[in-house]
């Protein structure tokens, strides 16, 4: 059975049963212009669910987004989880699905109040050699990205095969130590963000805008590359710190070059 919906879709409960399969194909705008639509509403027999994003803008809003089986983001498609409404959990028997070259995941918290918590049960991966792309949006009240197992490595792409070609990074957006970014070619730190991330420096190459990129050696001493970090504002800040209870060490194995 397949369920089409040409605008937003909004319910108290959305029930999937066996071989369901939900599609987004809202159009443009008159003026040819993305119109954001929204998914609201619980899930139930997630797992029996397809969703193919075959709109050019779509926002999931309940956390149970998480239960669906398999996620189609269709090429040059943005897709995103929000998770205002309470933590979420994805990739749990999940499937995410990238149409390359410029299909986009993004976690966002733009209308929660407090800090909120995308966990990853399983890596993310990428559709193919510097294809799709990411977004990490921690609106004005702050984002967590990490493994819903602590201490337990989840990668974003695959620093040893097929990696991400971006990641956007907006306002507060904290990734812990358990998930791996070296599968990022670029990681571009926008104006007023505030970046923690200590895997962060292992992508192919790190943009520094009116931001600030922290690394935190709290868990362990730190080998950072430093010659793929790039200054591109004047108000660019990088910052180096130990926030244990214990020495730590952060060796450089380049020059930090602000220019």
């Amino acid at each position: 059975i397949t369920l089409q919906a040409g605008g937003s879709l909004a319910a108290n409960n959305i029930d999937f049963g066996v071989g369901s399969t939900l599609e987004f194909n809202g159009p443009l705008d008159g003026g040819g212009n993305t119109i954001p639509y929204y998914f609201k509403g619980a899930i139930a027999n997630g797992n029996n669910a397809i969703l193919n994003v075959n709109t050019k803008s779509l926002t999931a809003y309940h956390s149970t987004i998480g239960t669906v089986a398999e996620i189609n983001i269709g090429a040059g498609n943005f897709f995103a989880i929000d998770a205002s409404a309470g933590d979420v959990t994805i990739l749990n028997a999940q499937a995410i699905n990238f149409g390359v070259p410029d299909s986009a995941l993004v976690l966002s918290n733009l209308t929660g109040v407090g800090v909120k918590n995308i966990l990853l049960a399983a890596d993310l991966v990428a559709p193919g050699a510097n294809g799709g792309d990411v977004v990490f949006n921690g609106g004005v009240n702050g984002l967590n990205i990490g493994s819903n197992v602590a201490g337990t490595a989840r990668n974003i792409g695959d620093g040893g095969g097929d990696k991400f070609n971006t990641l956007l990074i907006y306002n507060a957006v904290t990734i812990t130590d358990d998930v791996n970014l070296e599968g990022i070619q670029n990681v571009h730190i926008n104006n007023n963000a505030a970046f923690t991330s200590s895997t962060a420096f292992n992508a192919g190459a790190i943009q520094i805008n009116d931001a600030t990129y922290t690394i935190d050696a709290n868990n362990g001493n730190l080998n950072v590359p430093a010659g793929n970090i790039q200054f591109a504002h004047a108000n660019a800040q990088l910052i180096l710190q130990n926030t244990s209870g214990n020495d730590r060490t952060i060796t450089l194995g380049a020059n930090i070059d602000p220019d």
